[in-house]
């Protein structure tokens, strides 16, 4: 059925899984907050400190809008397979995408009422902002310079990847972003080889030569974090030609 809105979850359009499934609409939770508080040291009021956002919830209402019982069991239970998925994408908001698992899965509850909207929700806890899906990048050669990142959230920077190539013989190196540097030191790369440096799923950082992390030879900021919806600047020093790669994230 022709539906305004539309979800994909790992690229697959979830009006695809059947001619008569339609989405009804697309629901967001509040931007809400987290704070830690402490209590001021006289009078009333409290220091409001560290603001951070716990989760971020979407619900995806639909229909089913079949009267044969079991061919409606049939198609739920490929929406379920359809919401295993891992990486959400809506119409309406194009050019990001959340990381996210299924907490509700869709049950039909009544044979009878066959019209019956059903629903389905998601949740990203790892980071639970919508992140830019497209990646903006800067390359630079033993040099300074700068990388705009698109995105709203002033709590949370993103954080950079970077893919670095020697053009010599490499013992050391340091890669910086606005005021985050990590510097490895002890390193042996040959000319033409290529660094790593990456994240993972739940925002993990990887540092490897190949596959021998270099974790073990990095001093400096605990992570390469670049500010949202600002021009940050970007270094490499070294004999190496660094691109920078970072996704901004948006509430």
């Amino acid at each position: 059925m022709i539906s305004r809105y539309k979800a994909t979850m790992d690229g697959v359009l979830l009006n695809s899984i059947h001619e008569m499934l339609q989405v009804l609409d697309i629901r967001y939770e509040s931007s809400e907050m987290q704070r830690n508080m402490a209590r001021r040291a006289s009078g009333s009021g409290v220091y409001a400190t560290n603001p951070y956002r716990q989760s971020t919830s979407v619900t995806i209402d639909f229909e089913l809008h079949m009267y044969n019982t079991r061919e409606r069991h049939r198609v739920c239970q490929q929406v379920i397979q359809w919401a295993r998925g891992g990486v959400l994408r809506t119409s309406d908001m194009p050019g990001q995408r959340l990381h996210v698992v299924c907490d509700s899965y869709p049950a039909i509850e009544s044979a009878l009422r066959w019209t019956d909207p059903l629903s389905v929700t998601f949740t990203a806890y790892a980071l639970p902002y919508w992140e830019e899906e497209f990646p903006a990048t800067a390359t630079l050669t033993n040099a300074s310079g700068t990388l705009f990142v698109p995105g709203n959230v002033a709590e949370q920077g993103a954080k950079v990847d970077a893919e670095i190539t020697a053009n010599a013989a490499l013992t050391a190196l340091t890669l910086a972003v606005g005021s985050n540097s990590i510097t490895l030191s002890g390193i042996s790369v040959p000319k033409n080889g290529k660094i790593t440096v990456s994240h993972d799923e739940n925002g993990y950082l990887s540092i490897k030569y190949g596959n021998t992390s270099l974790l073990n030879k990095r001093t400096g900021s605990d992570d390469l974090l670049a500010e949202n919806g600002k021009t940050n600047t970007v270094r490499v020093s070294g004999n190496a030609t660094c691109k920078f790669s970072v996704r901004g994230l948006w509430m």
